[in-house]
């Protein structure tokens, strides 16, 4: 939530004794964008963490209630500054366990390392959060108000209906033919020279063929014959 509840908010704070939760933020609000002291603008912060100023003044006002418990027990400035192992122990087992207060965040109250603390629900009204519920520390929800505001939820407008995408014709159909052409042109191309290159190879294979020895005794046995038929004359 990162604030006190409503009924919270404007008692005097256990740190600030002079101040509520809301007054006191306020006030750093304004030292954010004067400087502190007041008209100190080498100080100011141009672009403060609004959601963690509290959480800030807080820790510091923890780690104060603390030193107070500590000197409450008898030690000195002294021992505090430095620790020893007892005081150590006492000081974190008194930080974790036992400090309870209301803060400009909230109740600050730790468990071990953690702090529960209460979840605020927001909805977006008109371009502004508005709190609409809380999330409490037993894990329910309560509602603000009437909680959430529907009026600003709508439809969504039906998807157009699909066309087709003639671009695809473009960026696949196009480099596709492309490279058929050019495969085409280099093997067209290719055969071509290597014709122009070997002219006589056609005729080659056909001596090739005449000279052959099938061919020499296709001519013998001819010769044959026509001796045979002179003598039979």
């Amino acid at each position: 939530l990162g604030r006190p509840t409503d009924e919270n908010l404007e008692k005097p704070l256990a740190c600030f004794k002079s101040h509520s939760a809301k007054s006191l933020s306020r006030l750093i609000d304004n030292h954010f964008a004067t400087g502190y002291p007041e008209g100190n603008l080498a100080n100011r912060v141009m672009d403060p963490y609004y959601d963690i100023k509290a959480h800030a003044v807080d820790a510091t006002c923890a780690l104060a209630f603390t030193v107070q418990h500590m000197l409450s027990q008898g030690r000195t400035i002294e021992q505090i500054q430095r620790l020893d192992e007892s005081s150590y122990t006492e000081f974190n087992r008194y930080l974790r366990n036992e400090l309870d207060f209301q803060g400009v965040s909230g109740r600050v109250k730790f468990s071990e390392n953690n702090r529960p603390n209460l979840l605020t629900v927001k909805q977006v009204l008109q371009g502004k959060e508005v709190e609409v519920g809380l999330v409490l520390l037993n894990g329910t929800l309560s509602w603000i108000g009437n909680g959430t505001i529907d009026s600003a939820w709508a439809l969504e407008p039906a998807d157009p209906p699909e066309r087709f995408k003639y671009w695809l014709v473009f960026q696949i159909g196009l480099p596709t033919l492309l490279l058929c052409c050019t495969f085409c042109v280099g093997a067209h191309m290719a055969l071509k020279r290597g014709k122009s290159r070997n002219p006589g190879a056609h005729k080659s294979k056909a001596s090739a063929f005449e000279d052959s020895p099938k061919n020499n005794q296709v001519s013998n046995n001819a010769a044959t014959e026509a001796v045979v038929m002179d003598v039979a004359v």
